[in-house]
C-alpha cells in the first residue's frame, strides 16, 4: 500500500475479491462506472441553496441507500453506523478512510 502524508491507503486494496458489492454494475469496472450517477450531481447543482451547510453528493447517497437495501439494514442509522467501520462500504459509496460520515 502506498500511503501519502493526505490519504492513508486506497481502499480498493483493502476490499476482499468475493465481496458481493465488487458484484453489482457500478463496481465492476470502477467505483464511478455509472455515468449516471456521476453525472447526478452536476445536473442537481441549480436546485441547492446557496446558503448554509453543504449537501451530501447524490450519487453517494444513492449508492448508500443501494447498500442498505442490499445488506438488509433496518434503518439510517444502522447504515451510518456501517459506514464508519466497514471498508467494503465506504469504498462502495466513494469515501475516504478519513472522510465523515
Amino acid at each position: 500500500m502506498v500511503r501519502t502524508p493526505n490519504k492513508p491507503a486506497c481502499l480498493a486494496i483493502c476490499r476482499p475479491r468475493n465481496a458481493c458489492q465488487r458484484r453489482t454494475p457500478c463496481a465492476r469496472s470502477g467505483n464511478t462506472s455509472i455515468p449516471r450517477l456521476t453525472t447526478l450531481s452536476s445536473q442537481l447543482a441549480t436546485l441547492y441553496a446557496r446558503t448554509g451547510r453543504p449537501s451530501i453528493a447524490p450519487e453517494k447517497l444513492l449508492r448508500a441507500l443501494l447498500l442498505q437495501v442490499l445488506s438488509s439494514l433496518r434503518s439510517e442509522r444502522l447504515l451510518m453506523e456501517e459506514l464508519q467501520y466497514n471498508l467494503l462500504f465506504r469504498w462502495f459509496v466513494g469515501l475516504d478512510l478519513d472522510a465523515p460520515v
